[in-house]
């Protein structure tokens, strides 16, 4: 049976990799508990997530708006609806 990489080992991983340690140490520093394959997939997956465009639809938006959104809800959890939000953010 496969063992999966646990959280706190990704995120461990990828925490010494941002410190400046080679693939190789890493393995060295977590003994056979993950194998250097398991490493490369994990700092590959990050250096993804740093550099690849993300897909999906454009923000319509602003920061603002984000802001305000937030502050909404924040003021009153569960009373905004999606129609509320549109015509608050239609007032402006």
């Amino acid at each position: 049976m496969p063992r999966y990489t646990t959280e706190a080992e990704k995120h461990f991983i990828v925490g010494l990799y941002l410190s400046g340690e080679s693939i190789a140490a890493i393995v060295a520093r977590l003994d056979v508990s993950v194998c250097e394959q398991t490493v490369k997939r994990w700092v590959n997956r990050f250096e993804g997530l740093k550099t690849n465009p993300k897909s999906g639809r454009n923000k319509i938006t602003t920061p603002q708006q984000d802001e305000r959104i937030v502050n909404q809800v924040v003021a009153a959890p569960l009373k905004p609806s999606v129609s509320t939000v549109r015509n608050t953010l239609t007032r402006t």
